[in-house]
């Protein structure tokens, strides 16, 4: 979706957005940016929780939490190892 993106800034909603929490925004991040996002149409959320070790997946109103490998229906053979992600390692 190339097209949305202008010179100075991009004109309409993202397919994927990925919100890590943190402590100071975690319930906000959770409710009303997670409701803005689907008002406006992005396809796919991810929430990432660093404290739960997981992934909220929200697509098509319906959400899964993964805590192992995570996979977007928006990126075709993209996998990602949350225990790697999880861990720190480089």
């Amino acid at each position: 979706r190339a097209s949305i993106v202008g010179q100075k800034n991009v004109q309409g909603a993202p397919d994927i957005v990925v919100e890590v929490l943190s402590e100071g925004t975690r319930r906000r991040d959770k409710t009303v940016k997670r409701r803005l996002y689907e008002q406006h149409g992005v396809t796919e959320v991810w929430i990432v929780d660093p404290d739960e070790l997981s992934v909220t997946i929200i697509r098509g109103g319906g959400a899964t939490v993964v805590t192992d490998t995570a996979r977007s229906e928006l990126l075709p053979g993209f996998t990602l190892d949350l225990h790697y992600v999880f861990a720190g390692e480089p």
